[in-house]
């Protein structure tokens, strides 16, 4: 959902790709490229498929509002409950 500040109305995103719901995610923003949100891990917990961490990244295109799920190698292990910073061009994840 987006909430427009100028005339206090929530709008839904749509679209072919999107992250599952999670909670206890982190997420930046980077004005490059148009602004993106950078969005990591978190966890999910439903009765059928029990708890899960996540270790996904994924990051919102601001200037269309479009998800792309970013596959990096060296990724952090699966967490949830973590910090994340951005910091000249990088992100910074810790704790989880």
């Amino acid at each position: 959902l987006i909430f427009n500040t100028m005339n206090n109305k929530w709008s839904k995103v749509t679209g072919p790709n999107f992250p599952l719901p999670r909670l206890a995610h982190q997420v930046v923003t980077i004005p490059s490229r148009g602004g993106e949100m950078w969005m990591f891990g978190g966890h999910f917990n439903s009765p059928k498929q029990g708890f899960r961490h996540q270790n996904e990244l994924w990051v919102l295109h601001v200037k269309d509002y479009t998800w792309e799920k970013v596959e990096a190698k060296g990724a952090p292990s699966a967490r949830s409950g973590h910090r994340m910073i951005s910091y000249q061009n990088k992100i910074i994840v810790f704790g989880g």
